[in-house]
């Protein structure tokens, strides 16, 4: 039998809705309907029960995040709930009281990780965007940050950091495997290896100037849900010992093509610093963690997609604009 990483994305998600039935088995939920919800770093399901209470279960993949990260997000989703008035997921415990389910298949290279979370309410930020929900989300950032600015993680979690492009648990230079030459190019791999360490240097001496903090990680627009002029904040997963201007790269990353993208980072700006008034942003700073993502991306691509080639090329595009900026190999 094939492993996950073989199979192809219909053939995950088939495999993926097996393994959700057989975690439900550990969970007091008697379930009336489970439907896919989506497959983006990690397969995401939603399952109603008899009650018609509704949760959200998720598979992890080891691409992205391992046991340890699955520790990490827990505990700091814990610390927002109890810290903050930030709405975030709760997650549900099983019947053994845990709160992560391991499925060990023979199979598959790495044990299977399955959590369930409290469905949140509302509809993805993605596509109902306004300035005074960009507003918000600055004063939800800004919260978050002040409560972790003088947190200290316990000595038994170790949170990943983001300082170097490869960063997630699973990554390697997928792009030097036999499978994917056919999608590397020499202009694929000299983006690539022209600005990778250019890039990992930078990140890298992020810390080695300042004190990282814990932060959400992926603050992207898919990790925000909104209802009646509430915020909510999902998928702590990659939850890292970072800086602020990560999360708030990572955030602008999705609009920085957008007609409004100047409007957007004004109104989440005034909601930022009403929380830290103080906090100096550098663009520069912000377009190099900009980069790192979508060269990042560039390689993840090949790893999950059957069919890469379009954003391949938009990428490239993009790294290439990015590098004739900053004069990298010009």
């Amino acid at each position: 039998m094939k492993t996950m990483e073989e199979l192809t994305r219909l053939g995950r998600i088939r495999r993926c809705r097996s393994y959700m039935i057989e975690a439900l088995e550990s969970y007091a939920i008697e379930v009336k309907k489970i439907s896919f919800l989506t497959e983006a770093t990690n397969v995401f399901y939603k399952v109603v029960d008899q009650n018609d209470e509704v949760y959200v279960m998720k598979l992890y993949e080891e691409l992205s995040s391992n046991l340890e990260d699955s520790l990490v997000e827990i505990n700091f989703l814990e610390l927002v709930k109890e810290k903050t008035d930030i709405h975030v997921p709760e997650v549900v415990k099983n019947r053994y009281h845990e709160k992560i389910t391991i499925l060990e298949k023979a199979h598959e290279k790495y044990p299977k990780r399955v959590v369930v979370y409290k469905w949140l309410p509302g509809k993805d930020y993605e596509g109902n965007e306004s300035l005074d929900y960009f507003k918000q989300i600055g004063k939800v950032m800004g919260t978050l940050h002040e409560l972790t600015e003088h947190y200290v993680v316990p000595d038994h979690l170790h949170p990943k950091k983001i300082n170097q492009v490869f960063y997630y648990a699973g990554d390697a230079p997928f792009y030097l495997k036999e499978k994917h030459k056919s999608f590397v190019t020499p202009r694929y791999k000299q983006v690539m290896e022209t600005l990778k360490p250019i890039l990992d240097h930078g990140l890298n001496q992020m810390y080695e100037n300042k004190t990282p903090i814990m932060i959400h990680g992926d603050f992207n627009p898919y990790n925000i849900r909104v209802k009646e002029n509430q915020v909510y904040l999902l998928d702590f997963e990659d939850a890292s010992l970072a800086f602020p201007v990560h999360d708030i790269a990572i955030l602008f990353y999705y609009y920085r093509f957008d007609e409004k993208y100047l409007d957007y980072q004004k109104a989440f700006y005034e909601g930022y610093k009403s929380i830290k008034p103080d906090y100096i942003v550098q663009e520069e700073t912000i377009e190099m963690i900009m980069a790192a993502r979508d060269l990042n991306f560039l390689n993840y691509i090949l790893e999950i997609s059957d069919d890469p080639m379009d954003y391949i090329e938009r990428n490239l595009n993009r790294l290439e604009a990015y590098m004739q900026k900053r004069k990298i190999g010009y």
